[in-house]
């Protein structure tokens, strides 16, 4: 989507998914596999499956994300959210339940992602996008990262 791609096409899709299979610092993907199964009667199935439970939700704006237990009471968060009320959501939904504090600074989350944006990178490690986007620059001055010029606010491991 930041390169401004119709993600809804399914030859995009199928493109994309070459690209990343032939990126070597990408993780593996088969590309045949993602092409039989974005395309196979059990992606149809799961789609329909999909569209039934957006109909007994009466669901009728998109995004629609539903937040629940199994067997619990599911909470239903419309149209754009930060990442705090999606987390906000999550512990409504299964209040004993914590995100795993993370080890990761800026670079281990690139390297450990292949790929990320400045602001994926706040974001995941809790700090400001600045404060993300400086530590990363000083490992790309160091050599330890490069930048992804595909994409503004990119980087590469």
């Amino acid at each position: 989507m930041l390169r401004r791609r119709n993600i809804a096409r399914t030859e995009v899709l199928l493109d994309t998914a070459a690209e990343v299979a032939a990126d070597p610092s990408a993780p593996a993907l088969d590309p045949g596999r993602f092409r039989d199964d974005l395309t196979g009667s059990g992606s149809r199935d799961a789609f329909r499956a999909d569209l039934l439970g957006v109909k007994e939700r009466a669901i009728s704006r998109f995004p629609t994300l539903v937040i629940r237990r199994v067997g619990g009471p599911g909470l239903v968060l419309t149209g754009y959210r930060p990442f705090d009320a999606l987390l906000d959501a999550m512990s409504r939904a299964a209040p004993d339940v914590r995100p795993i504090q993370s080890e990761f600074g800026p670079v281990e989350y690139v390297r450990h992602w292949g790929r990320a944006l400045d602001r994926e990178v706040a974001a995941a490690c809790r700090i400001e996008v600045e404060s993300a986007r400086q530590a990363l620059d000083r490992a790309v001055d160091a050599g330890m990262l490069g930048l992804d010029a595909s994409v503004p606010g990119g980087y590469r491991s």
